[in-house]
């Protein structure tokens, strides 16, 4: 039992730490089974009314075929309205 603690104490730090070399986070990191972005994805900056559930790394889909991700939600320029930026497969 201690070493799990050891180790999940060990392991968080080390998350929290990915924050310092450019990294933001556990976001940065890639995901299993994600979208193929092929070797030259674009990037779209899309707006929404709602974003409650989406979260980074989320799939991006056409017609239900993975065809990228989300890779940023910040919000705009008038403090209110989501803008999410999504990478797409260059071939999409």
């Amino acid at each position: 039992m201690k070493r799990l603690a050891v180790g999940l104490a060990v392991l968080s730090v080390l998350a929290a730490g990915c924050t310092s070399d450019g990294m933001s986070g556990i976001y940065d990191m890639p995901l299993p089974g994600g979208a193929d972005l092929g070797d030259h994805p674009y990037r779209v900056t899309v707006e929404f009314a709602d974003v409650l559930d989406l979260v980074p790394q989320a799939a991006v889909k056409v017609n239900d075929v993975v065809v990228g991700r989300v890779e940023t939600i910040e919000l705009g320029d008038d403090g209110w309205t989501p803008q999410v930026v999504v990478a797409v497969n260059g071939d999409v």
